[in-house]
């Protein structure tokens, strides 16, 4: 019976620790004549990839390069000064793809997810920042898909 218990702990554990090396995200963006478009990235850790969903029907995948997770962020820029919005950052760097220069100015450099932490989580989303090398980036709330 003991021994049951363990290797029911153990199963869970390990589902839970796959489950959280995929995550699904869903931006939205509202445009200039009202229409909304909103495109899904997803993260898996295990298979070191980020697909991009885009509405338009378009994937694309990057392979991740370096992962690194930093708790207890502070960003004024990010949720407002004065508010003391601790969150948890997750960077994803992306390998480099061979791309023509064109390209390269619509090609992600990395993504940060900034996840706040539980006591701000109802107040606050989770926002995710795609840096293209072009200089380019954008801040999206997202939610969870």
């Amino acid at each position: 019976m003991k021994t049951k218990t363990i290797m029911t702990a153990i199963l869970l554990l390990f589902g839970l620790i796959s489950l959280a090396q995929k995550m699904e995200y869903k931006t939205i963006q509202d445009l200039e004549d009202g229409e909304k478009v909103s495109d899904i990235y997803i993260i898996d850790l295990k298979a070191k990839t980020l697909k991009v969903r885009f509405e338009d029907g378009v994937n694309i995948e990057y392979k991740i390069d370096a992962y690194t997770k930093k708790e207890n962020q502070e960003d004024e820029d990010v949720y407002g000064e004065d508010r003391g919005v601790k969150f948890t950052e997750h960077l994803i760097e992306l390998e480099d793809k061979k791309v023509t220069p064109d390209q390269l100015l619509r090609t992600i450099a990395y993504i940060k997810l900034m996840v706040p932490e539980n006591q701000y989580a109802a107040k606050f989303r989770k926002i995710l920042h795609v840096r293209y090398h072009g200089l380019t980036s954008f801040y999206y709330s997202v939610t969870e898909n």
